[in-house]
């Protein structure tokens, strides 16, 4: 258990690999490296934080993780020592590096009643050549009443060929940093397949009740490629108005406010 605890500067904030039941509290991380990073953890439970860091907010893999209650903002306070820089990556990352050997999916999180202000991307997951996210997959999350702001991207996601990710999003706004100009082809030194502000491949079930993305230029809001089901209910993709917003590639099923549609080329 760790409760009210004040972290500033350095390098990782709590990092905690195969470890079980965690809960942490009431704490103010402010970091130069990773706030919260790790890998095979099981039984997790974040709540009632403040999370400022240049580099990633969560660099994590668990199953059974709960973020609830939570603030997190960039840039960073504290300088990332090696690189020299400030912002703030993102707020999760997927975390599961191979050559340690993995044994845990990453799965069954909940993120609820969270806020992000002025980090570069909000999720981020390569399986298949992410910096060290190829070791075992990631495989289902939540979010519900979610408020992201100032953001380059929203979502990032290339799942295993086996189609085990699921995202269900609920209540929720992820707005881009307007006037901002994103050119970065790069995270983390893997090449970005797709700039759409919500990005998925490979995936098994995604489903957006009541949620926007809103980004004012052309670019594509939502890009689907190679999925099982896409569930879009009362879902807002905003750009500016000559724009196509979205873009359906080689999904199986697809329906929007209950109505089915084929996959958009």
């Amino acid at each position: 258990t760790v409760e009210n605890v004040s972290i500033r500067g350095g390098h990782d904030g709590l990092h905690t690999r195969f470890c079980n039941n965690f809960t942490v509290n009431n704490c103010d991380f402010r970091t130069g490296d990773d706030a919260f990073a790790g890998n095979d953890n099981k039984n997790f439970i974040i709540s009632d934080c403040k999370v400022n860091t240049s580099c990633n907010g969560f660099r994590i893999g668990c199953y059974n993780f709960t973020v609830k209650r939570c603030k997190l903002y960039g840039p960073g306070e504290y300088i990332h020592k090696s690189q020299n820089r400030s912002n703030m990556l993102a707020a999760f990352v997927h975390f599961s590096p191979a050559d340690e050997t993995p044994k845990l999916i990453s799965g069954n999180w909940l993120i609820e009643d969270v806020t992000v202000e002025n980090v570069d991307h909000f999720y981020r997951y390569n399986y298949i050549d992410g910096l060290w996210q190829t070791g075992q997959p990631a495989t289902s999350i939540r979010l519900k009443n979610v408020i992201a702001s100032n953001l380059l991207s929203a979502f990032n996601i290339i799942g295993d060929t086996a189609r085990q990710f699921n995202l269900s999003i609920q209540n929720s706004s992820f707005f881009f940093r307007e006037g901002s100009i994103y050119t970065t082809d790069f995270f983390e030194g893997v090449k970005i397949k797709s700039p759409a502000f919500f990005s998925a491949g490979n995936f098994g079930e995604i489903k957006l009740e009541n949620v926007t993305f809103k980004k004012k230029d052309t670019s594509t809001v939502l890009n689907c490629e190679s999925g099982n089901s896409l569930i879009l209910n009362r879902t807002k993709l905003i750009n500016k108005e000559s724009a196509t917003p979205l873009s359906i590639i080689n999904v199986k099923r697809v329906s929007k406010d209950g109505m089915p549609l084929n996959s958009l080329k």
